[in-house]
């Protein structure tokens, strides 16, 4: 594996990371949102959310399988981080 290769894996990891833990964080407000009665805010803030989650992923594969698998892994890792902390706030 070349260390261009290699450094774009850990950039894709780091975007994925970050990007998973607003997707993920995004969701607990979307559901909060709904929950109180603001279903036309939630479904607008739903459908950026998944937008934005699949241009990036598609950016990603545009790269390649490996910098698209970090960035998946990095989307999971956000979600870990952000599970942890709603767990913990409970």
């Amino acid at each position: 594996m070349s260390v261009h290769l290699a450094s774009i894996a850990v950039l894709a990891l780091a975007v994925g990371t970050g990007l998973g833990f607003m997707h993920y964080r995004a969701l607990h407000l979307v559901t909060q949102q709904f929950v109180e009665g603001r279903a036309g805010k939630a479904l607008g803030w739903q459908l950026a959310r998944l937008a934005l989650l699949a241009s990036v992923l598609v950016l990603a594969s545009w790269l390649g399988a490996l910098p698209l698998l970090a960035c998946f892994g990095g989307v999971l890792l956000g979600r870990w981080l952000v599970l942890r902390r709603v767990r913990e706030d409970t």
